[in-house]
């Protein structure tokens, strides 16, 4: 069988947004992994560079290639149709998208879903969400307006559109801008404080609170970005995230996992702590899962999801859908005992994922490491099971861990002080103190 994994990176090489990476395991490793244990099968990754938490890349391309599994980097200046082509000529028996977070647009899943679209009108047979699924979920407005028609919780919004709300700057014939006294005039009945973030950044990039309505006017009175803007009704509550994998009629949805958040109440990808698996029976999982077999039903998922989630007042509430791999995602993998890529490649052979009894993890950041101290602390770290090293010019500089595979909380949060005794720097007293305080709050006990 023949297993073409692929992802269209929309943003391509050699910009201001490219990432750099240090992985341990590193992603060629996992990809041979992967091949030693479906040796009937054939793997072969396309991707446009640099594809970053699917390959080992410098930016721009292959760093470290595996053994057993063939890459075929795929200029960004291919079109849609011309990537799908280069996938279908191999002749696979199954596509599969991977899809990673893209800064400073979202929307590398909306890229990959034309690609799947294609790809099924070439006669391969493709997990991917289809163009409909990428766009809803790609744009904020889209996906309430679709939740909320479903019965979801989630927070009344405004839709902003920017170039009409500031467009009395630019056109002097306007002497009353109409539009945007109408939206203020919404804004200002709003309950405070509120939220207000741009449609189609990833994570919390961009977002602002307003206490008052003098300070959201001046907020979008200011905003000078060319994405629309979502103003929020603030809602208070626990930060959670959730991943969910498959196809309809065949839904996996992970444990919860709970999201520190910063003394606004945001919860910040670039600094949170991660814990998980949620169990706490306070947090009604069950009742959670349901709904997200059911959510994932309405939007017709194909393939992989992550859902950002707040617990307000005793019910569930999505704040976003990102249809694509997170930086979630290998936090639960680690909690599950598998790689980042297992749950896709088992999703590719099998149609399916199974579940497993999830173990304690925790996920936590530092300032950027050398390649040096990444690889000492993965050989002499058994509690570590993944090790993102992130860079990007003048702007992101962190190393992400994620710790555990323990059994309960209480040896999760032993390991971590073990391991703070040989490595301070790394394990400082703040991620103990977190550690506790969030194992209290998952389990219950």
């Amino acid at each position: 069988m023949k297993i073409a994994v692929y992802n269209a990176d929309a943003n391509g090489p050699g910009s201001d947004y490219t990432f750099h990476y240090i992985f341990r395991p590193l992603r060629a490793d996992e990809w041979d992994r992967i091949a030693a244990e479906y040796p009937d099968h054939e793997f072969r990754v396309f991707y446009v560079p640099p594809c970053g938490m699917v390959i080992d890349d410098e930016g721009d391309g292959a760093k470290v290639t595996p053994k057993r599994v063939s890459y075929e980097p795929i200029s960004i200046e291919a079109s849609v149709e011309e990537f799908a082509q280069k996938v279908a000529d191999w002749k696979p028996d199954v596509a599969i998208a991977m899809t990673p977070p893209s800064l400073p647009y979202d929307w590398n899943n909306m890229r990959d879903a034309l690609v799947g679209d294609e790809l099924k009108s070439l006669g391969v047979n493709t997990i991917a969400h289809d163009g409909y699924m990428g766009y809803v979920t790609c744009d904020k407005p889209q996906t309430t307006r679709h939740l909320k028609a479903a019965g979801f919780n989630c927070a009344d919004s405004i839709h902003i559109n920017s170039w009409l709300f500031s467009c009395h700057k630019r056109e002097a014939a306007v002497g009353k801008n109409t539009y945007r006294e109408h939206k203020l005039a919404r804004i200002k009945k709003m309950t405070y404080p509120i939220v207000i973030k741009n449609t189609v950044s990833a994570g919390s990039l961009g977002l602002s609170i307003a206490d008052t309505y003098e300070e959201a006017k001046r907020i979008l009175s200011d905003y000078e970005g060319d994405s629309d803007l979502v103003v929020e009704q603030w809602i208070s509550g626990d930060s959670f995230g959730i991943e969910i994998m498959g196809v309809p009629g065949a839904y996996t949805v992970y444990a919860p996992i709970l999201f520190s958040v910063t003394d606004d109440g945001v919860t910040d990808p670039f600094t949170s702590f991660k814990m998980g698996p949620v169990t706490n029976p306070e947090f009604k999982v069950d009742k959670l899962k349901a709904e997200m077999v059911r959510m994932a039903e309405s939007i017709g998922l194909y393939g992989a999801a992550e859902v950002d989630l707040i617990f307000h007042e005793g019910e569930w509430y999505i704040v976003e859908i990102n249809s694509r791999m997170s930086y979630l995602t290998a936090a639960t993998s680690s909690m599950n005992g598998k790689g980042l890529f297992d749950d896709y490649i088992s999703l590719a052979v099998n149609k399916k994922v199974d579940s497993v009894t999830p173990k304690y993890i925790m996920d936590f950041k530092t300032p950027n490491l050398s390649e040096d101290m990444v690889e000492t602390l993965w050989k002499e770290c058994p509690i570590l099971k993944s090790i993102m090293n992130t860079y990007r010019k003048d702007s992101i500089d962190m190393c992400e861990f994620v710790a555990g595979g323990c059994d309960t909380g209480a040896e999760l949060v032993s390991e971590l002080k073990k391991m703070r005794e040989r490595f301070p720097d790394i394990v400082s007293e703040r991620v103990i103190d977190m550690a506790e305080k969030m194992v209290r709050k998952v389990s219950g006990e």
